[in-house]
């Protein structure tokens, strides 16, 4: 989906100094976000003139097998749903 993206994120409890996901979800958005204004300035991609981020995320605790896999599906099946999303530039608002 080029508007947004899905991942998984397994933080293992065995670690003696797991971080947060705020602080992962963090350093994501400001490592990719530093990328992109590189791209910008010296690989001449588009500049997004919005923010690149939205502010929060949603974020699920998968407790069983079943439902990883259940979720492993819905996001690798996602992208084939972009042509009928509302937010999809060929489809006109209501």
């Amino acid at each position: 989906m080029p508007n947004h993206f899905h991942g998984i994120i397994y933080i293992s409890p065995d670690s003696s100094d797991s971080p947060t996901l705020g602080k992962i979800l963090g350093a994501f958005k400001s490592i990719v976000n530093n990328n992109y204004i590189t791209g910008v300035n010296v690989k001449n991609w588009q500049p997004f003139h919005k923010r690149l981020w939205q502010r929060n995320y949603y974020e699920h605790i998968v407790q069983s097998e079943i439902v990883l896999q259940k979720i492993q599906a819905y996001i690798q099946n996602n992208p084939s749903t972009w042509q009928a999303d509302s937010l999809h530039p060929d489809i006109e608002s209501k």
